[in-house]
This record gives C-alpha cells, structure tokens and sequence, in this order.
C-alpha cells in the first residue's frame, strides 16, 4: 500500500491524507512542500497490474501527480487547498487517458506506459508519457480541464531519441527528467536499446534536448546531448564518449547552472545477475560509478565529480572522482536547493547486494544458508552450474564497499562537504529517494527495500554533528 502524508512541523506528528493500494498507485508521489516517498504496490487483487515504478508530482495551483498505472493519465488532488486538509481522493484529468484494450495494446508491444516526469515551466505544466503510440511531451495551462492538454512534442520532434519498451535501458524510462533553465526547458532522455547497444553489456547513454518556446506558442526542439553528426547536438550520447553506463540523469537548478547528475542502468544489471547468473553489466558499472556535469548559460558543460579522462584531462574540480570516490555509488538519485546550499543524494548499489556479500566474503556464513541461496540461484537461472568468476569480480567490489546512500553537500556548487556515506548508519538505506522542503528543515526519504523507508529531518545542527 501507498500512502500520502502531512507533517506537522510543530508537532513533528503526521496525518494520513491519502491511503490505498490500488487507488493511490495514481501516484502522488512527489508533490511539492510535501515529504515524498516511492515506493512500488504489489499488483492489485482485482486487474493484476502492479504500477510501473516511476511517477511524479508537481506543484501548479494544487498538486498534481502522475503514475506508471493503467491507464497512464494524469491526475489531481487537493487543488489550492490548505496545508493538513484531508484529500479525499482523486481525479483523473489527462487528455490522454488509456482505456483498457489501449493498455493491453501497448503493453502487448512491449512499451512501459505512464508518466514519468512534471514539471512547471513558464506558467504551464508540462507532463511527459508513454502512450501506446510511443513518447510524447504535453503542456497545459489550465491542467484541471482535461482538454487543455496538447502535445508538443512526439518521438519525432525528440529525435527518435525515447527508449520506452521494457527491453530498454532503465525499464523503458523514455523521458526521465524535465526542467527549466535561463527560458528554455531542458529534458533528458533514455535512448538505450538492443538494437542501438554497442555490445550485450554496454547500452547507448542518455540524451538531452533544449525546447524553445516561440512567440506564436510553437516550440522549437534542439539537440545538445545525442547524435552529433544527425541531430547537431553539441555533445555525444552521455556527455563524455568515454562514459558507456548511464542510461539516464537527473537535473537541478543551482546558481547560474544546470546541473546534470549521471544515473547509470542498474536494471539491466540486476536483471542479468538474477535470470542469467551474470554478473559482467553490474561489474562494468561498479567500475564507473556516476559522474556529475554542471551546464552554463551557453551549454558550456564542465566535470564536477568524476575521474579524469581525455574529454575532462584535470577530473572534477571538486576534485572528488566518479561516485565521490566510491565505486558503489551508482545514480545521483536526488538533488535538491535548500537554504541557498545544494544537497546531492545517491543511490549505493553495494547496499542491494548485501547476501551477495555475505555468500562471498562472510566467512561466518554458514553452509545451510549458502545452500539454501543455491537452491533458490538454481530456481531462477535454468542454466545454473555454480559462482561464476563475474560473481567473484563482483564480491572484490563489495568487499570494499561503504554499504548505505552517500549525501553531499556545498555552498558554491563546486566543494562538497560530505554528510553521510553510510545511509545515516543503516546499511540497507540504499538510497536517497527524496527531499521534501517545509517551514521547519529539509527532510529526506529513504529507499529501504529491506524493511521499509525512512524519514530523516536535516537542520544546521545535524550538519555539524555529522
């Protein structure tokens, strides 16, 4: 079950505003000024459809949110209503609302169908979906009338550019992340597929596209990071052509720059250990953990975090290396600005791979458990004949690893001060899934998929205690 919650700052106590399984699977997962948390339902008794793990939320006269459930439509809840009021449900209002035989169709195509990114730009909201026609960008500024809603941009104005069946880099995450910098909107997109990878272990890496908004309503759409010789982007897929492992980004506004924080395909990784006994996708991206970019107004794009290489000779110049300096460290997940600071959260893939951990380098563990996790290797993976040597490359990984989500942060953009390398002293912290911005400090949401999430409250006197 999914759940809405309000905190009250005074109190410090917290008031259910929205609860359902299948009915909050709608995704209001992360509005604005409220603590967001995702987390994946289990499939519904009744249509068996579970929501896809990505949706998102946006503040625009009331909250709106999206989510990867049947049918991939947007919806509203608690529009201009006071902070503590109880929302009593929702509405869905998207123009393109799936009906039932249109999702099976999609879904029979492969296509991981819903919505992925909201944002606010220029007095619109501006909503991003997979439809059973494939990726489409739309924007409204009334959003509350479900006609208001046009497309302005298809997988043709985005250079063909969207990945959005499940076979697919990140899932299928298609259009992942939206915002706007210096009047333009910038998205960034996974472009990865099997016919486009340039071996079984390496995926083509993420795009990035400017929209222009004319005079005449009309947007103008341009490549900067994708196909340099076909679509005149400005950078190749990725950024870096040396960088092969991020499907995706995440963007943040700091300053006077756009900042652009890797997010490397884990999906495919874990897909492969599990199915296929295989460890080689995972062991290639442990070995580049996630870099993070920083863009200026003329799209002049430099190297914050990460190694040096032929593209960046000097490194970051916060002088940390790829991942901060930890192989684990595998998405910039979160980035938020609170306070005038800039605050990066990470998700640590060494977390999700703890029993590997223990088979491998515990010498405590004992000959019945390992048994038992042989016995369930073998359920899995029809051709199973034994720990293979990229099991054992990935074990040297972990063996060094700092298990638990990484949080940095800095006052001009460029020297991090770290947090916490060790999710808050919780191992299976995994990742920093969200921040959530009110009166009384910034709070931050874990993802725990061991034994449940977590909310934390960040004030001054935490930093200095950490």
């Amino acid at each position: 079950m999914n759940n809405i919650w309000n905190l009250n700052d005074m109190t410090g106590s917290y008031n259910s505003l929205l609860q359902s399984g299948y009915e909050i699977a709608k995704n209001l997962t992360q509005p604005a000024k409220f603590l967001n948390m995702l987390s994946n339902a289990a499939p519904d008794a009744a249509s068996g459809i579970s929501p896809l793990p990505y949706g998102n939320a946006g503040l625009f006269h009331g909250i709106y949110g999206g989510g990867g459930l049947l049918p991939g439509s947007l919806y509203t809840a608690a529009r201009q209503t006071a902070p503590g009021t109880q929302i009593s449900g929702t509405e869905a209002i998207s123009r393109d609302t799936m009906t039932m035989e249109e999702y099976k169709e999609a879904f029979m195509k492969g296509y991981s169908v819903g919505i992925r990114g909201i944002c606010v730009f220029e007095d619109r909201l501006i909503v991003s979906c997979i439809n059973s026609d494939g990726a489409v960008i739309l924007e409204s500024e009334n959003p509350s009338e479900p006609d208001s809603f046009k497309v302005i941009a298809d997988d043709e104005k985005l250079f063909g550019y969207p990945a959005y069946r499940f076979c697919d880099s990140i899932y299928g995450g298609s259009i992942f992340d939206m915002t706007g910098f210096r009047d333009s909107l910038y998205v960034t997109i996974c472009t990865g597929t099997p016919e486009n990878a340039s071996d079984r272990d390496t995926m083509q890496s993420f795009a990035m596209v400017r929209g222009d908004l004319s005079e005449n309503g009309e947007w103008v759409w341009n490549s900067v990071i994708g196909d340099k010789e076909e679509d005149g982007a400005k950078y190749t897929f990725g950024i870096d052509p040396q960088r092969t492992r991020s499907g995706a980004a995440n963007l943040q506004v700091f300053g006077d720059y756009l900042y652009i924080g890797e997010y490397n395909d884990e999906e495919i990784a874990v897909e492969r250990m599990l199915f296929d006994n295989d460890f080689t996708f995972m062991n290639k991206n442990f070995e580049q953990p996630v870099n993070l970019y920083r863009m200026d107004k003329n799209e002049e794009i430099e190297l914050i975090v990460g190694d040096a290489d032929e593209m960046f000779p000097d490194g970051g110049l916060s002088g940390y290396g790829s991942g901060f300096g930890c192989s684990e460290n595998q998405y910039v997940w979160k980035m938020t600005v609170y306070d005038g600071k800039f605050y990066v959260g990470t998700y640590d893939a060494s977390s999700f791979l703890i029993p590997l951990d223990e088979y491998m380098n515990d010498k405590n563990a004992s000959e019945e458990w390992k048994s038992r996790v042989d016995g369930y290797i073998k359920t899995l993976c029809a051709d199973y004949s034994g720990v293979p040597q990229s099991a054992v490359t990935c074990a040297e990984y972990l063996d060094k690893a700092v298990f638990g989500f990484d949080l940095y942060v800095t006052e001009d953009g460029v020297n991090f001060t770290k947090i916490t390398d060790n999710g808050f002293g919780d191992p299976y912290n995994h990742g920093l899934r969200a921040f959530g911005i009110t009166s009384g400090g910034l709070y931050i949401g874990t993802a725990n998929p061991f034994y449940g999430t977590q909310v934390w409250k960040l004030t001054e006197e935490t930093e200095k205690r950490k």
